[in-house]
């Protein structure tokens, strides 16, 4: 080999080092922006971890609410069906009465 194909040789390992180094360096570019994206990924992740406790707790508060409720509703329920059939009772007695003094008169 003479001196001109060594020096040519020479410019395309450093050409070829220099585009490497570009290379080297984008790549890195890439790795610091994927790191900031997962930064924010995980800081979501920890936001939603602690919207997802907010929300069950307000479920199970509710639901106990709603059981709660129905409760007080069935008793509700059963009270005015007594007072019906008290009232349909009242209503029998007080027809009975006046029969028996519509008799008696």
């Amino acid at each position: 080999m003479d001196l001109n194909n060594i020096e040519k040789f020479l410019n395309q390992i450093l050409s070829n080092q220099v585009e490497m180094q570009k290379n080297i360096s984008n790549l890195q570019n890439k790795v610091d922006k994927m790191e900031t994206k997962m930064d924010k990924i995980e800081s979501d992740i920890k936001e939603l971890k602690s919207d997802v406790k907010i929300i069950f707790d307000q479920t199970v508060n509710l639901t106990e609410f709603k059981t709660e409720v129905m409760e007080k509703l069935y008793e509700i329920v059963d009270n005015l069906e007594f007072i019906k059939h008290k009232e349909y009772q009242n209503e029998k007695e007080i027809y009975d009465i006046k029969r028996r003094l519509r008799s008696a008169k």
